[in-house]
C-alpha cells in the first residue's frame, strides 16, 4: 500500500478493486465462503431454533419492507437483513474463522454484502468483489490490533464492523473518499465484549449481526455526505490506539 496512510490505503483499494483483478483462486474461495455462510444460516433454524426465532421476530418488529432476504425468513431493509442473517450465521458457531485476526468473517462480511447486493440488484461478480474487499479490511484491521485486543473485545464484532462497512460501501459502488468516511463511522461504532465466554449468552450471536447492521449504516451515512474521522486507523485517539495495547499498523 506504499506510503499512503492505512485508512486511505484501504479506502482506495476498495474503491478501485474490480472483478477482473481477482485471481481465479480468490474468486473460487469467495464463492465457497458465501456458500458456507448461507449454509450456516440455514442450519441455524434446526441447530439453534431459539436464536433463529428471536432473529426473525426481532426484525419483524421493525415492520420494514425491502428486497433483502432474511435467510429462511421474510424480507426487510438491507441493514435489518444483515442484522438477522449475522445472528443466524453465527448461531451454531460453525462459520468460517481467520485465525490471526480471530474473526468469524463470513457472518460480518457476507451478510451485509449479499443484503446490499440484493437490494441494489447487483450481479454475482459485484457481490463477490464486495465480499473480497470486506474480508481484506476485516482481517487487516483485526491483525493490527491483535492479540491484546481480545482480552476484552469480541473481534468478530469490533473488527468485523470495518469489514461490513467496506463490503456495503463496495456494493454501493462508493468512491474512495466515501469508503474512507464509512471506515470512520465503523470505528466509532465498533463494540462487543467477551463476557459471553462465561455465560454462553446470546450476545455472541448478536455481535456479528450488529456489526453487519452498523457497517451498512456507516456506508449509508457516508453516501449521504455525513462526515467522520478520515484517519480512524492512524489517529492518536483512533481505533487501534483505543482498542489495543500493541497496535501493528502497516501501510
Amino acid at each position: 500500500m506504499n506510503d499512503t496512510a492505512p485508512t486511505e490505503a484501504i479506502a482506495r483499494f476498495v474503491a478501485e478493486l474490480q472483478f477482473e483483478d481477482l485471481p481465479h483462486g480468490v474468486v473460487n474461495q469467495a464463492c465457497r465462503v458465501i456458500l458456507d455462510t448461507v449454509g450456516c444460516a440455514i442450519a441455524a433454524w434446526r441447530e439453534d431454533p431459539v436464536k433463529a426465532r428471536i432473529a426473525d421476530k426481532l426484525i419483524a418488529g421493525f415492520n420494514a419492507s425491502s428486497p433483502a432476504l432474511i435467510i429462511g425468513g421474510g424480507r426487510t431493509d438491507a441493514a435489518l437483513a444483515a442484522l438477522a442473517n449475522g445472528i443466524l450465521v453465527n448461531a451454531a458457531d460453525s462459520d468460517d474463522t481467520h485465525k490471526r485476526a480471530l474473526i468469524h468473517v463470513g457472518s460480518v462480511v457476507v451478510s451485509p454484502a449479499l443484503a446490499v447486493a440484493e437490494a441494489e440488484k447487483l450481479s454475482g461478480s459485484d457481490a463477490i468483489v464486495a465480499v473480497v474487499a470486506g474480508y481484506e479490511a476485516a482481517v487487516r484491521v483485526g491483525m493490527a490490533v491483535m492479540p491484546t485486543h481480545y482480552r476484552f473485545w469480541h473481534s468478530t464484532a469490533t473488527n468485523g464492523t470495518f469489514g461490513a462497512a467496506v463490503a456495503a460501501g463496495r456494493a454501493l459502488r462508493q468512491s474512495a473518499g466515501e469508503v474512507q468516511l464509512a471506515l470512520g463511522f465503523a470505528g466509532t461504532q465498533a463494540a462487543g465484549l467477551n463476557t459471553f465466554f462465561e455465560t454462553g449468552d446470546h450476545t455472541k450471536s448478536l455481535h456479528p449481526g450488529k456489526a453487519g447492521f452498523n457497517g451498512i449504516l456507516a456506508a449509508r451515512l457516508a453516501a449521504l455526505g455525513a462526515t467522520s474521522s478520515p484517519n480512524i486507523l492512524e489517529h492518536s485517539k483512533g481505533y487501534p490506539a483505543a482498542y489495543s495495547t500493541d497496535p501493528k499498523l502497516e501501510n
